[in-house]
């Protein structure tokens, strides 16, 4: 629990903000500082829906294949791994969910705004790039 002076601190930390903020021509920094559960995360889906209190949770996973149980390998004559004997392993694909999301609307209106820009600035870039692609076939011709 903070003690009274830490608490008089915070408060006059987000009073000066707002003051700050609320001047024309006013400017707020955001530090980005990693914590200690970053990681990168590859997804290849999403599921999820909506909560009792209308927020959205969304559980993203990556699909992969199994990662084997057991494998076996002879040993050669010179105590050197030989090659593969056996495997046990379960079929089918893995479908690691790796984080449920939770967002309000204004932030996933805000991420489908941020999203659909990527989306964007990719496939100009894949366009220009076949465009590019097609005019050096047409030069080498």
């Amino acid at each position: 629990m903070a003690d009274e002076h830490t608490e008089d601190v915070l408060y006059q930390s987000v009073e000066h903000q707002k003051e700050e903020t609320q001047s024309p021509g006013a400017k707020i920094e955001f530090h980005y500082i990693k914590s200690n559960h970053f990681r990168v995360l590859h997804v290849t889906g999403a599921f999820g829906g909506i909560t009792p209190q209308l927020d959205i949770h969304m559980n993203v996973f990556g699909d992969r294949p199994p990662i084997p149980k057991i494998i076996t390998h002879e040993i050669t004559l010179d105590s050197t791994l030989g090659k593969e004997t056996g495997r046990t392993s379960i079929s089918g694909i893995v479908r690691e969910v790796e984080a449920d999301i939770v967002m309000d609307l204004n932030v996933a209106k805000s991420l489908i705004t941020w999203l659909t820009d990527k989306v964007t600035t990719i496939e100009n870039a894949i366009k220009e790039s076949s465009r590019t692609q097609e005019n050096d076939s047409a030069a080498a011709n």
